[in-house]
């Protein structure tokens, strides 16, 4: 994937999580990482046979951890934009 097809997919990824109710948006990224090859580290669905003390995950080249399950999705949103911001100023400044 071209640095263009990878700054594309993380603008498209931000657009998408935008439209999405703040509580369904780790289920998207879920649905995401399987279908893109991206990577995570999450509770299983009984937390009692894994539950990680950090969750993590990595999408697009975008990587996001917390301690909080919740804060997860919030935090590769925020990385994403932070990403997708100092590229288009790259590009502004030539």
């Amino acid at each position: 994937m071209s640095a263009d097809d990878q700054i594309a997919a993380i603008a498209g990824e931000i657009a998408t999580l935008e439209l999405i109710r703040p509580g369904s948006r780790l289920a998207h990224l879920r649905t995401r990482v399987i279908e893109t090859g991206g990577t995570w580290d999450l509770p299983a669905a009984d937390p009692a046979i894994y539950d990680p003390l950090i969750k993590s995950i990595q999408l697009h080249g975008i990587f996001a951890m917390s301690d909080k399950i919740d804060e997860l999705a919030k935090n590769w949103l925020k990385a994403a934009r932070n990403t997708l911001n100092a590229h288009n100023k790259a590009v502004a400044a030539g």
